[in-house]
């Protein structure tokens, strides 16, 4: 490989260094194995995108002051360039690496990552809006789940080219925290973010960080949200429990205590669907409360909830119903 060649198969990588450090000569060169111009290069989708979340994770008191005196510094042809206006192009793109390194285990850069999205929310909200109570933040990801999703979801599934293991778990830990930032707001784009990580765990490399994603879903949304996730919930905690390690199974014993103390209601409406866990010895103590309230079904009701569960969309509330009978 020459060294042009070098330069432009890795500038997805570079190009966001170059521009943070001013090395506008490096820039040039990378500009010229591209046959392109300094700006074209950055302006690119993905590239531009990353030039702003790594800018918007550096300290400063004036963020759109920075990036563009950072974008003017790599080329004059940034000179009429506006902060808001390029943000607004890219906000699923910058939102989603933000997201990223909100779960990576840095808790500085993390803390910096959340006050960057809370910065991009302002910045792409509709400051004509008369309401002086909305939550930005909110509202800026009930815009944008669906694009996240997408974006995180391709990473997670190779839609758009293969993806290391560690990035598509840092991508499953991105929709945790989706979810813990936006809470109830993230209701429109569910049905995706169900999916995707019900796909995940059944990878065995993904299965334990995608589980973790899953039980933070399940405690942190209400009870309107996650009334159709509970039989899948059990089931995967019942289909999967061997593959979870000892701090995930852990957490999977909280998480059924906080759904059976929080929301009673919702697991007797269920009572009749719900996959046993008399498998799973630290899940007694529910499988014992779920026998009392199954206890009243006579034989053809069971049957007839087997069949119902048999019947379901979930591949693996399916396979425990059949395991059952």
């Amino acid at each position: 490989m020459t060294v042009p060649e070098l330069l432009k198969e890795t500038q997805a990588f570079t190009i966001p260094y170059l521009v943070l450090t001013k090395k506008r000569d490096i820039l040039q060169k990378v500009a010229d194995a591209c046959r392109q111009s300094i700006l074209t290069i950055c302006m690119e989708h993905n590239n531009m995108a990353s030039i702003l979340t790594s800018i918007l994770l550096c300290p400063s008191e004036d963020v759109e002051g920075m990036v563009v005196t950072l974008l003017r510094s790599a080329s004059s042809e940034f000179d009429q360039i506006d902060c808001a206006e390029l943000v607004r192009t890219e906000p699923v793109l910058i939102a989603s690496e933000l997201l990223k390194v909100v779960g990576d285990a840095d808790k500085y850069k993390g803390s910096k990552a959340r006050e960057a999205l809370h910065f991009l929310a302002t910045l792409t909200h509709d400051r004509h809006s008369t309401s002086k109570r909305i939550d930005i933040l909110g509202s800026f990801f009930e815009d944008q789940v669906l694009g996240i999703m997408a974006h995180l979801s391709d990473s997670i599934n190779d839609g758009k080219g293969s993806q290391s293991t560690l990035e598509k778990i840092r991508c499953l830990a991105a929709i945790s925290e989706l979810i813990k930032m936006a809470n109830n707001h993230v209701s429109n784009g569910l049905p995706q973010i169900s999916a995707c990580l019900r796909s995940a765990i059944g990878n065995t490399e993904l299965c334990n960080q995608a589980f973790t994603s899953w039980i933070t879903m399940m405690s942190t949304l209400g009870t309107d949200e996650i009334s159709a996730l509970v039989d899948p919930t059990i089931a995967i905690v019942a289909h999967y429990w061997n593959r979870f390690l000892p701090k995930v199974q852990a957490r999977a014993y909280d998480m059924m205590t906080h759904l059976f103390d929080t929301h009673p209601d919702l697991v007797l409406e269920h009572v009749n669907t719900i996959p046993s866990l008399a498998s799973i010895p630290l899940m007694s103590k529910f499988e014992q409360e779920l026998f009392k309230r199954k206890t009243g079904l006579d034989l053809k009701r069971q049957l007839q909830a087997l069949i119902e569960r048999s019947q379901n969309e979930n591949i693996t509330v399916v396979s425990r119903a059949l395991a059952e009978l």
